[in-house]
């Protein structure tokens, strides 16, 4: 019988790093997406290895994923891409974990948690520019621009960055490159 089974290369993890940075502008850092496992390759080691290479950051898909990686004594900044629930904002902050923000309301959430504390918990707010899934919808110009600067003003969320999600990114039909291309204009916009 054949088996299956994969095998992680940490000299084409390191090229592929390098060629990344040699890619980016000044001042741009590179976080490695460590969620599921690492894709099954193991999340802890592949986020030291991450780590040595020069990664700053690193992206999970849900709290208990990083409080894994917590406990295998990674340091880097971790940001959960998916929903945590409000009730564990103090958690967030006390392990120096960053949390993605989605809309308004959930970082009222967030925000109501830690009143009565020093806390301080960085979001990373998630625009959808057109996937039409989750986030701050941006087809709404200055209604969600002003839902935005409501976030930055809640005295405990620190707003450390935004992203977004190119679903067709990998496309090569000149609908899809077309339809990315105008996501991108409109995440650079806002």
């Amino acid at each position: 019988m054949n088996r299956t089974w994969i095998e992680l290369d940490r000299e084409a993890l390191a090229h592929n790093i390098r060629r990344y940075q040699s890619l980016l502008p000044a001042g741009c850092r590179i976080m490695g997406v460590v969620k599921a496992d690492a894709y099954g390759h193991g999340a802890v080691p592949v986020s030291h290895h991450l780590e040595e290479l020069g990664a700053e950051f690193l992206a999970v898909s849900n709290l208990e994923e990083a409080v894994q990686l917590r406990r295998g004594e990674v340091r880097s900044p971790i940001l959960i891409l998916g929903y945590t629930p409000a009730q564990y904002a103090r958690d967030l902050a006390e392990m120096d974990l960053r949390q993605e923000v989605h809309s308004l309301a959930y970082a009222r959430e967030l925000e109501a948690r830690l009143v009565g504390t020093d806390s301080r918990l960085q979001v990373h707010l998630k625009l959808d520019t057109g996937m039409a899934r989750l986030g701050f919808f941006c087809q709404e110009g200055e209604r969600v621009l002003e839902e935005l600067l409501t976030v930055t003003r809640m005295p405990h969320l620190e707003v450390e960055g935004m992203f977004t999600h190119f679903p067709v990114a990998d496309s090569l039909d000149p609908a899809d490159e077309a339809f990315t291309r105008e996501q991108f204009r409109l995440f650079q916009r806002f």
